[in-house]
């Protein structure tokens, strides 16, 4: 008898809005890194479609969150808040939603969680840019942006 195979699950998580109280930037990382934990244990395959500004640029702590979330093995999406084209840093490691609304850019990396599994995860040391290891992440992100680059956009 074979086991069933483990699901995926998609999370969408929306970042909050800017502000430049301190107490609320850490209360609003600290709600994500909880979300982060839980989904963690889920027993599948997981991934993330984190929606940020109207630029699709999240709030620094969001971002620091996010990409451990990318570091530890889980893909997150990007995108922005009024569906507009998302700034795009050449070293980022985030997937670019071009435009998808939360609920297409989750189909999508749904499909992509059970096509290619969960990103390589990174080693703790060097912070995760051993060279070795990022190479192969930033491959499996690059299959990643293939996937959201052919689906049709439905912002």
């Amino acid at each position: 008898m074979t086991a069933a195979p483990a699901s995926t699950h998609v999370e969408i998580i929306t970042d909050g809005t800017w502000s430049v109280d301190v107490v609320r930037e850490g209360a609003a990382e600290f709600a994500i890194l909880m979300r982060l934990a839980k989904l963690q244990q889920h027993p599948g395959s997981v991934g993330i479609v984190g929606t940020g500004d109207r630029h699709g640029v999240f709030r620094d702590a969001t971002h620091r969150v996010l990409e451990l979330a990318v570091r530890n093995g889980i893909p997150v999406v990007r995108l922005s808040r009024q569906g507009s084209r998302n700034v795009v840093a050449p070293d980022s490691l985030f997937i670019d939603g071009r435009g998808h609304s939360p609920e297409s850019a989750a189909a999508v990396l749904h499909r992509c969680l059970e096509r290619f599994g969960p990103l390589p995860v990174s080693p703790a040391e060097n912070y995760g840019r051993s060279v070795p290891t990022l190479a192969e992440l930033r491959d499996t992100l690059d299959r990643y942006q293939a996937e959201f680059d052919r689906e049709p956009q439905t912002s």
